[in-house]
């Protein structure tokens, strides 16, 4: 069958390609060789077929030398040429815990090429808690802020178009509470449109 199962714990050093050290290094990590350790991973792989994936990652924690600690992510993804789904998606960090509603998203190809205009997509962002220090590893000044900040959002969209019916954004200082909605078009474009409804800011 082409259901596979994945269960790994090790403390090894993991050097990434020099194709993938490059993309880091593009999104802001250092340049210097990137290393993983304390690998823990059960992954079930259900289906992988040149149009379609089916996984469970029941469990994926690991460390980073730059600072990042996972101590958890689990998740469930199904998707092919017309449809995804990402289930019960929780991200647990030393002070953060990210929980995602369901996402759905359907969607059409004409040959090879994706139909932007058949895109319809919703989700959703759980009540959550992100603490600024564990995105360190991102942006070194977050080291030392340990206020944590409240998320939760909910949002829906079709073509290159985004609605944000809700977000919710709080800290425990109680110094920042935001409560907006609006939406974004033109996604594709080099200079989409927004507006924003912004019903709480302080």
């Amino acid at each position: 069958t082409n259901r596979r199962i994945v269960d790994i714990i090790s403390d090894v050093n993991l050097a990434y390609s020099e194709h993938a050290r490059r993309y880091l290094a593009d999104c802001g990590l250092p340049k210097e060789r990137t290393y993983v350790t304390d690998i823990s991973a059960h992954i079930l792989l259900k289906a992988l077929t040149e149009d379609s994936l089916n996984v469970n990652v029941k469990r994926l924690a690991f460390r980073e030398q730059s600072g990042l600690q996972l101590d958890r992510l689990t998740m469930k993804y199904e998707g092919g040429r017309h449809y995804s789904l990402l289930q019960d998606f929780q991200l647990r960090m030393p002070g953060t815990q990210v929980k995602i509603g369901d996402i759905e998203a359907s969607y059409r190809f004409r040959d090879d090429h994706f139909v932007t205009p058949s895109l319809k997509v919703t989700g959703s962002i759980l009540p959550s808690e992100i603490t600024l220090s564990d995105l360190h590893c991102l942006v070194p000044s977050l080291k030392n802020f340990t206020s944590t900040l409240s998320l939760q959002a909910a949002f829906n969209g079709q073509g290159d178009e985004l609605k944000v019916t809700s977000l919710k954004v709080g800290s425990n200082t109680g110094d920042i509470s935001m409560n907006i909605s609006g939406w974004i078009q033109q996604l594709s474009q080099h200079d989409p449109v927004w507006m924003a409804d912004i019903k709480d800011l302080s």
